[in-house]
């Protein structure tokens, strides 16, 4: 057996948006790598999972938020650890779109003017035909959001992990020293 000495990073984010943005079923692709039509937009969970970017381990940890604009929600401990916030609406929702400001402002309350970044993230793009918020319309707010990036997706298919990779290098380019972490583990040598 063999010491070997391996870097991972850390990453922890909160997904913020209206009920039906898909913010669960997003987590669900991710994690699950299924599709759901159905879920109870009530049930609010944390997730890890293990990813490899760039070549590189990376641990991500995020909240799917089951809160909305005006109720209470207790996150403090998510928002004090958090480097990223991704805000969700859906294209084929104009109210999920008109409320992510509300979300921002929130996220910014709640983090206590600790500088994180925003991705601002237009889910059900499969539902083209049904658009409500053009895309020029929704990179404007992110550029007012200062928003790292903005992205519109499809939950209905694996291309949401480039979301995950979009996070974690944006994450290590702007925290590199929190970010870094090594552990050493034996590797087993099997001789045939």
């Amino acid at each position: 057996q063999v010491g070997v000495m391996e870097e991972w990073s850390d990453h922890r984010f909160v997904i913020l948006g209206s009920t039906g943005s898909g913010k669960s079923t997003l987590s669900i692709q991710w994690i699950n790598n299924h599709f759901i039509d159905e879920y109870d937009p009530r049930i609010e969970d944390s997730y890890r999972k293990q990813i490899d970017v760039d070549g590189k381990t990376g641990l991500l940890e995020f909240l799917d938020t089951a809160c909305q604009y005006g109720s209470t929600c207790d996150h403090q401990d998510y928002f004090s650890t958090s480097r990223t916030i991704l805000l969700m609406f859906a294209i084929n929702n104009r109210r999920s779109f008109d409320e992510i400001a509300n979300f921002y402002f929130y996220s910014v309350r709640e983090l206590g003017g600790r500088d994180v970044s925003f991705l601002l993230v237009g889910n059900k793009i499969d539902l083209e035909s049904e658009r409500q918020v053009p895309t020029e319309e929704a990179e404007e707010l992110a550029a007012e959001l200062k928003a790292f990036k903005y992205m519109e997706v499809t939950c209905k298919t694996r291309s949401v992990e480039e979301i995950l990779h979009v996070i974690v290098r944006n994450q290590r380019e702007l925290y590199p020293e929190v970010s870094k972490r090594t552990w050493t583990h034996k590797k087993k040598c099997v001789v045939m």
